[in-house]
């Protein structure tokens, strides 16, 4: 009987054993996902942060691309920077019948531009 009661006992300390070893177990498993949860929720936290930086950010560059965008703003510099004046000649339509107009009117628009040329250089807009 006293091998029996040591049998029991030892097999009542085994189970005791395995219950304890899976409590201590579970808890275990259950610290680490609570750990890993509030990491998560740390970095969560921290790129919704981010996103909202960026977010304003591009919002910035938008509205700084539409300023940049505006024709009024690129005609007020290439006048201040580049002396571009804005072309005022009329536009007409020239029906040629003859090739040899074609060389009359290249001369001419060669000696118009020759002269609107040497006033620009001489500093006269």
């Amino acid at each position: 009987m006293s091998r029996r009661k040591t049998q029991k006992s030892t097999r009542l300390k085994i189970h005791f054993f395995i219950v304890a070893a899976g409590i201590l177990l579970f808890l275990s498993l259950d610290m680490y996902q609570k750990f890993k949860i509030d990491l998560i929720n740390k970095d969560l936290h921290r790129l919704e942060q981010q996103k909202k930086q960026i977010q304003s950010e591009t919002e910035i560059l938008r509205s700084q691309v539409e300023q940049l965008r505006n024709i009024d703003r690129i005609t007020d510099i290439a006048r201040k920077e580049y002396n571009m004046i804005n072309n005022t000649d009329p536009v007409s339509a020239v029906k040629i019948d003859d090739i040899r107009e074609v060389e009359d009117l290249k001369s001419k628009f060669a000696q118009r531009n020759a002269g609107q040329k040497k006033v620009k250089m001489a500093g006269i807009n």
